[in-house]
């Protein structure tokens, strides 16, 4: 239970700064899995090269080495580097000791319950090991993260922590005092383990890492990066270890292996149009689809099962699958791929893998097998590169980083050509490629939207000086006018590229633009401390898919926004999301720190003209009171009936699920 309980809440501690994006809780889960790997490896040394006795002292010296690292806190954090190196070396500094002991647990236990049960089989205690997993997982989200702070879910997880390490050495104590009664096997008498079966236990085990982690990602950049929605993967990943280990006769090949084609093309689906579908129905197919690889994956590895003295190496063997399968979905993908491919690859392969083990096991079979496994792989991989063919024929170009995919799309609209600059599947930016047209601005920041109001007001009062948290394409530049000032704080370097590269908002305009990359709200604190002036108009729009990061959306970070703008400046904040209500969030906050505010919603145009959806904030009422303010502004919903209010230690985010 602490295992897997301390992974979303140490994430969500180290989250705003780099960004609340997906990519940080994928990194966090390699390095929890390579972590896993230092304990399975240790375990496994333990056994096999240690007498039991031996193992007890041992083990108890480092639980107590670990001690030494509690209560858990964590330091500044000075993203200078690589964001994945930062996210390990911040992990391991904070959590890397305890995590370690924690994750040689299951094997080790297990070990010496068959020390002293010789005739017992242990992997039912892998099943209840797991149970307590899942249980810490759903703890966090329904119980820790609504309730309790952020310190303070530090310092009750350190106090569990010196719980177990209580009971631990109490186990380790019995077991050395009636270690002269056990008996170990000769190694002549150990099970015989081949290369091939080896291989196959890592490859399983990579593959419903790969599936996890993909499922996860794709998740978190359609919906948002919160901590339940990287929860529910982990949660059904769990179950299958929990229902194939403790209840092999549910692990049917035949139901699984038929679930796992019905996958098939819900996952092309959600790979391409997402963001069409409603978040339950989305949640829903994800969690159909990663049920489906994990219980073929999970259930295989049951079948492989080896003795109970070779249980160590097994679990050792899907530790490095864990690792691998981490590896390839942070660091490799994102090198071969400019795409969030390993998705719908990994589905696909666990389908073609599936098929092959079945063709082994079931001879009679074979036949059917054979064509079915091979007319349906064939099928789909034809669809699927025919529709991302189709997909794909509108980019100038398509690219991914460790903030997300990004590609840029030439689309004709009716008579208008247009460029869009589209962040997953959620288009963040378009321009007219009519050069008559180009510098107007469209789509979420056109005129008569809620923050082309906030600027015609500002402009009134002549030359401004505006900050932009998020730049997309640049659009909010083409408002600018000689004398004004726009500067972009943007999180992904990618999206700097792009904007200037692929798109003229920001050259063409008439205004002084420049562009600063780092995390929008780190790099205000920054300009406030070196004393900068506050700009007029402050405009909060930081996309990453339809995710918006959480830490943009306290009542700590409106607080900072209050300071950076002038005493009659506006915060604007751009709220459109298919899935997410913030109303009654920012209403909430606006109302608590006495802010004055307006509603502006203009409904969609045309294909090309979202939906947009506005709030404006100002410290006085007449602010707020201009006639271009006044002509965009529209009625609250009925959702500000019940205000919302986040600090940075707590933020719950099934409160604005629409």
């Amino acid at each position: 239970m602490l295992l897997f309980l301390v992974q979303p809440m140490i994430a969500k501690v180290i989250l705003p700064s780099f960004g609340g994006g997906s990519a940080v809780w994928t990194t966090c889960m390699l390095f929890f899995q390579c972590l896993l790997l230092g304990g399975y490896c240790y375990a496994h040394g333990l056994i096999k090269w240690v007498k039991p006795k031996q193992q007890v002292i041992v083990h108890i010296g480092v639980l107590l080495i670990a001690l030494l690292a509690t209560p858990l806190a964590v330091g500044d954090i000075d993203v200078n580097s690589s964001p994945q190196m930062t996210i390990f070396l911040i992990l391991l500094t904070a959590i890397g000791l305890p995590y370690f002991v924690l994750s040689a647990n299951a094997p080790l236990m297990q070990q010496w319950f068959s020390y002293q049960h010789a005739t017992i089989s242990p992997y039912k205690l892998y099943a209840l090991s797991n149970i307590g997993s899942l249980l810490g997982l759903l703890l966090y989200p329904f119980v820790v993260e609504p309730f309790v702070s952020l310190e303070d879910q530090l310092m009750i997880w350190s106090i569990g922590y010196w719980a177990f390490a209580l009971c631990c050495g109490l186990l380790a104590l019995r077991l050395f005092i009636k270690a002269d009664l056990i008996t170990l096997l000769p190694k002549s008498a150990l099970e015989n383990l081949t290369a091939k079966r080896v291989s196959i236990w890592v490859l399983l085990s990579a593959f419903g890492v790969v599936a996890l982690l993909a499922v996860t990602s794709s998740m978190s950049q359609n919906i948002s990066s919160i901590p339940f929605l990287w929860l529910l993967p982990l949660v059904i990943y769990l179950l299958s270890f929990i229902i194939c280990f403790g209840k092999e006769a549910w692990t049917s090949r035949k139901v699984w292996y038929s679930a796992l084609i019905i996958s098939l093309p819900f996952t092309f689906l959600l790979y391409f149009f997402a963001s069409v579908f409603p978040i339950a129905l989305q949640v829903l197919l994800y969690s159909f689809i990663i049920a489906s690889v994990c219980m073929v994956c999970h259930g295989e590895l049951v079948q492989l099962k080896p003795a109970a003295n070779r249980l160590t190496a097994y679990y050792l063997a899907m530790s490095v699958g864990g690792v691998v399968g981490g590896l390839f979905v942070s660091f490799i993908a994102p090198l071969i791929f400019d795409q969030f491919v390993e998705f719908p690859l990994i589905v696909w392969l666990s389908f073609l893998v599936g098929g092959v083990l079945s063709w082994q096991a079931l001879e009679k079979y074979r036949n059917k097998i054979t064509w079915s496994t091979a007319s349906i792989s064939i099928a789909t991989l034809a669809m699927f590169v025919f529709v991302n063919a189709k997909y794909q024929q509108y980019d100038v170009v398509s690219d991914r980083n460790f903030y997300g995919q990004l590609a840029v799309k030439d689309i004709k609209v009716g008579d208008i050509n247009e460029r869009r600059l589209v962040d997953g599947t959620t288009s963040h930016g378009t321009q007219s490629l009519d050069k008559a047209l180009s510098t107007t601005p469209l789509s979420y920041f056109r005129k008569n939207t809620g923050v082309a109001g906030a600027i015609s007001a500002m402009q009134d009062t002549g030359s401004i000086d505006v900050t932009i948290i998020g730049l997309g394409a640049g659009t909010l530049a083409a408002y600018g006018r000689e004398g004004d000032s726009y500067h972009f704080l943007e999180l992904n370097p990618m999206v700097g590229e792009f904007a200037q590269e692929y798109f003229t908002y920001v050259s063409d305009s008439n205004a002084d633009v420049d562009i600063t990359i780092g995390d929008g709200r780190a790099l205000l604190q920054q300009n406030q401390n070196m004393g900068k002036k506050p700009s007029d108009l402050l405009v909060i729009d930081a996309f990453s898919s339809d995710a918006i990061p959480l830490h943009l959306l306290t009542i700590e970070a409106f607080e900072l926004y209050r300071k950076r703008i002038k005493h009659k400046g506006i915060v604007a904040i751009h709220i459109s999301n298919n899935h997410l209500d913030f109303v009654p969030l920012i209403y909430g906050i606006a109302n608590k720190l006495g802010l004055h505010a307006e509603f502006a919603l203009t409904p969609q145009d045309g294909m090309t003209n979202n939906m947009a959806q506005w709030v404006l904030l100002a410290n006085e009422a007449e602010v707020l009171s201009h006639n271009a303010i006044d002509t965009v502004s529209t009625p609250w919903p009925s959702s500000v009936s019940t205000p919302i209010l986040w600090t940075d230690d707590y933020s719950n985010l099934l409160s604005v699920l629409k």
